[in-house]
């Protein structure tokens, strides 16, 4: 089973919570050149291809780049770049380069889980440094499986009080002063919040 969807096609095992997510974010979508992070095996950038000029989608797994890019020539899609890379090497090696929009989906507690919460939100601040907008979502305690990640002890139980606490973190590790959620979507048991990240 794939970690991701098809884009292109539903199974038994399809993910209904992607497609909440990408339907509440294209919804909030301005279109324009957009950097997918962590993009897995495509789902979110095939989908924002639709209505993007262009997009650029990294992730450090080959074999998800491979199946990015046999579905881009299966589907004849032109609009997506799929690159083998980790995000600080990426970052180090464009940043000159500017995004209309940025994906940080699912992404952030996963490096944190590798390298720590401290040099994650450092990742996070130059990411947003690098965007116009930012769609964001991060686990959350009370997701099923959240135990593997120790740094997840610091989050609050409920949901109100993670919902505080994410939007002081991402205050705090952006560059960005207007966040809003604009939405959840059912991951792992719970509805994990969306967030659109924009300047004033």
């Amino acid at each position: 089973m794939r970690y991701q969807p098809d884009f292109f096609k539903e199974t038994e095992h399809h993910r209904k919570g992607c497609d909440v997510r990408l339907a509440t974010l294209v919804e909030h979508f301005d279109g324009g050149s957009v950097l997918d992070v962590g993009c897995s095996e495509g789902y979110n950038a095939f989908g924002v291809s639709l209505y993007a000029t262009h997009v650029t989608a990294i992730d450090n797994k080959k074999e998800n780049i491979a199946v990015c890019q046999q579905t881009a020539i299966e589907h004849n899609v032109r609009n997506v770049t799929f690159l083998n890379n980790d995000i600080e090497g990426f970052l180090r090696d464009n940043r000159h380069t500017q995004w209309d929009c940025i994906l940080c989906l699912s992404v952030i507690h996963q490096i944190a889980g590798s390298v720590g919460l401290e040099r994650a939100s450092a990742i996070l601040k130059r990411l947003s440094c690098s965007g116009s907008t930012m769609f964001f979502d991060m686990g959350q305690k009370n997701e099923k499986r959240c135990e593997k990640h120790q740094w997840w002890k610091e989050l609050p139980t409920t949901a109100g009080e993670q919902e505080k606490w994410l939007r002081h973190y991402l205050a705090e590790n952006t560059d960005f002063d207007v966040i809003n959620v604009i939405g959840s979507s059912p991951v792992h048991g719970v509805h994990r919040l969306l967030w659109k990240l924009e300047r004033s």
